[in-house]
């Protein structure tokens, strides 16, 4: 018995570490102009901006699978026509 304890060493700890590229999570203008392109937007209106704000932020909160659980803003956003035509 050793009062010394051996440990493989933490391996972001070593020297030369670099850490990998991320994910490849897009940003969320990349997920916006996915469904609605480059058209202009209405965003005066209270109605619009909440919901794109809202958009954003389950975005944000979901961004490991943003197209299942932000598809009701998404849809939202389509329905309340903020696009200007």
């Amino acid at each position: 018995m050793t009062p010394i304890l051996f440990a493989p060493p933490n391996p972001i700890k070593v020297p030369g570490f670099s850490p990998e590229a991320a994910a490849g999570v897009p940003s969320f203008a990349s997920f916006f102009s996915a469904y609605f392109g480059s058209a202009s937007y209405n965003l005066g209106g209270s109605n619009c901006g909440k919901m794109l704000e809202n958009m954003k932020k389950c975005y944000e909160n979901n961004s490991n699978r943003p197209a299942e659980a932000c598809s009701y803003y998404v849809d939202g956003f389509r329905r309340m026509a903020c696009a200007k035509l």
